[in-house]
This record gives structure tokens, C-alpha cells and sequence, in this order.
């Protein structure tokens, strides 16, 4: 699809697959993860074993290089999508990065006072007759 409509399906911490040739795609996802107006990316997989042009790499080796990471594969964008699509997430206790990662993004993203609070429940100090007279001989 052309970049308009790329853009139209951008989501929060998507994984944008796309073959290494699409220049187009590249820049736009660049400019989008840059503007607070468009969802961040979560990164970029390029496809087909295309390495992008040196008119497009230039840009992400100056001072502000592109935030997230971009590999290339040799797959089509297809079988690539797929497999990505495929993959399990586990995090074991063993795994400190993965849990480190995943209370952050938990801590960033949920209201931690206003959780506690739905949570606090208090529990009553008077007891039920009726709770009690199965215990009452």
C-alpha cells in the first residue's frame, strides 16, 4: 500500500514488516515515531534481503538515529509476518531483562494509586448474625 494508507494503520508499538526496498515506508515510519501526532513504533523489519539505499541509511546514523531497531531479513514480507505473528512471548523467572521491561511498561502505563484504591477494599468490623449462627451451638 502507498504511505497514506500505511500510515492510516500505524497502532501503538507496532512492528513494521517491509521490504528493505520500500523507501517510502521507511521515511514514513521514521517521521511518524518522531511525531507526537502518530503512535510509536516498536520497530522494523526489513525483507527480502534488501538493503535500504544509502540516501535513506544517512539519515539514521546523524545525531538523532532512528530510535528503534531495524533488521534485515531474507524472507518475503509474507513468511515474515507470519513467523513474527508465530512467536511465543514467555518471560521465566530466570529472564530479569524481560521482567524489568515488562514492570515498566506496567508501571508507565497503569494508574498504580488508582488500582490500590479499587483494590482497598475494607472490610466490615461488625459480624452477620446469620454468618455466625452455623458456629453458635
Amino acid at each position: 500500500m502507498e504511505l497514506p494508507h500505511f500510515l492510516d494503520h500505524l497502532e501503538e508499538a507496532s512492528l513494521v514488516i517491509t521490504p528493505g526496498d520500500r523507501s517510502d515506508i521507511m521515511i514514513g515510519t521514521i517521521v511518524a515515531d518522531a511525531a507526537t501526532s502518530y503512535p510509536g513504533v516498536a520497530g522494523v523489519i526489513l525483507t527480502g534481503g534488501f538493503k535500504p539505499v544509502p540516501q535513506i541509511t544517512a539519515p539514521l546514523r546523524g545525531p538523532e538515529t532512528f530510535p528503534c531497531p531495524h533488521p534485515l531479513c531474507e524472507g518475503d514480507t509474507f513468511v515474515t509476518a507470519t513467523t513474527a505473528n508465530s512467536v511465543y512471548a514467555e518471560i521465566t523467572p530466570e529472564n530479569r531483562r524481560k521482567i524489568a521491561g515488562a514492570l515498566g511498561v506496567f508501571e508507565s502505563h497503569v494508574d498504580l494509586r488508582g488500582l490500590e484504591h479499587r483494590i482497598n477494599v475494607l472490610r466490615s468490623s461488625r459480624v452477620n448474625r446469620r454468618s455466625c449462627s452455623s458456629t453458635i451451638s
